[in-house]
């Protein structure tokens, strides 16, 4: 399963508060997202997300989970969703995203290595 840890301590409301919707777009690919829900508890993120490659056309959730080290981005496991490169680079994208509104998170365990 795809993933990327990013270690510090953040709380998942914060991203929640800063993170922007993504829009990519190149000649071999879309990727974006648009909607952002929160749990009740404020320890879980889903982020619905459109990748488009080869005129393949994938909607999927990815799931944001507080951890003891940091956050987890992950595919929200309750869906059966093909790993394909606008997959991956959309959780990765989001990750960068994450990294970049908070300076103080390192990546961690991953293995989205090729699109960070």
């Amino acid at each position: 399963m795809p993933h990327v840890v990013l270690n510090g301590n953040i709380d998942i409301k914060d991203i929640f508060r800063s993170i922007d919707p993504l829009f990519i777009k190149t000649d071999d690919e879309i990727i974006k997202t648009s909607e952002f829900y929160i749990s009740k508890d404020e320890n879980n993120l889903l982020i619905k997300t459109l990748s488009i490659e080869k005129q393949e056309k994938i909607s999927f959730l990815i799931l944001l989970s507080k951890r003891d080290d940091g956050v987890v981005i992950r595919l929200f496991p309750e869906f059966d969703v093909p790993k394909t490169t606008g997959v991956k680079k959309s959780m990765a994208e989001v990750a960068k995203l994450i990294l970049k509104n908070s300076k103080e998170l390192k990546i961690g365990k991953t293995n989205l290595h090729d699109y960070l």
